[in-house]
């Protein structure tokens, strides 16, 4: 197959970009495709975007403020898959004195967690939601998980595009529900930092290992334990 990426930009002012990326291909090879799953960098809310609509050639519309590269698979209607990469191009209008374009690849220094919790405990979750966004940490949980993918895609996603997971566990419960321990598990297998919220500071083989702060002391010392899990960059898939 012959299939390429193409895109187009457009400048916003205040050194934002409308863009837009798309496969170009002959209409036979288009026609055999299935969807097109665009990579972002993992500092866009949801990194991992699918597109199906043959009639825009497979389009995503985006915005944002600087250049980086994308991954992009394309899957057949056979079940065979092809890997490009579109390093996308921004550029300020015809401007003599216009600032030169920024790259992604120094990124601010925000940082992601995963916030794990029951949905019983979602008065429990905000407060650790409020103790954490303040210090310019993005805090993403199973309500933010990206749509258009499996649940359990979007879960591993979100995990490998996260600097820690962080998880309440009360008291009163002896061993995390269903949905929070499947969570637990894609986050050990991402290899992500993992950091337990609640008033129980004993020692279990489930989070072994793991950083414990109580609830009371959240505001005051999860953030700092956040950085000082996440100075150096976590691993993530290539």
């Amino acid at each position: 197959m012959t299939l390429e990426t193409a895109q187009q930009s457009e400048y916003q002012g205040d050194d934002r970009w409308r863009w837009a990326v798309w496969i170009e291909g002959t209409d036979d090879e288009l026609d055999r495709v299935a969807a097109v799953t665009y990579k972002l960098h993992r500092t866009f809310p949801k990194p991992i975007r699918q597109r199906t609509d043959r009639a825009s050639k497979f389009r995503l519309d985006a915005s944002g403020w600087g250049t980086f590269d994308i991954f992009v698979t394309v899957e057949t209607k056979d079940g065979r898959e092809l890997e490009l990469v579109h390093a996308l191009e921004l550029s300020y209008p015809d401007d003599p004195v216009a600032p030169p374009r920024k790259a992604l690849s120094s990124p601010p220094k925000t940082r992601r967690v995963f916030l794990s919790y029951s949905a019983e405990d979602a008065v429990q979750a905000a407060k650790i939601r409020e103790a954490l966004e303040p210090h310019d940490i993005v805090v993403v949980d199973a309500e933010s998980l990206d749509t258009s993918l499996p649940e359990d895609l979007a879960t591993e996603v979100a995990l490998e595009n996260a600097d820690a997971y962080v998880v309440y566990l009360p008291t009163s419960e002896g061993r995390p529900s269903r949905f929070v321990s499947k969570e637990a598990s894609a986050a050990h297998r991402a290899q992500v930092p993992m950091v337990v919220v609640g008033d129980e500071q004993g020692e279990d083989s489930f989070f072994s290992g793991a950083k414990r702060v109580s609830l009371k002391s959240a505001r005051m010392k999860l953030p700092g334990v956040i950085a000082s899990l996440t100075r150096r960059p976590t691993k993530r898939r290539p």
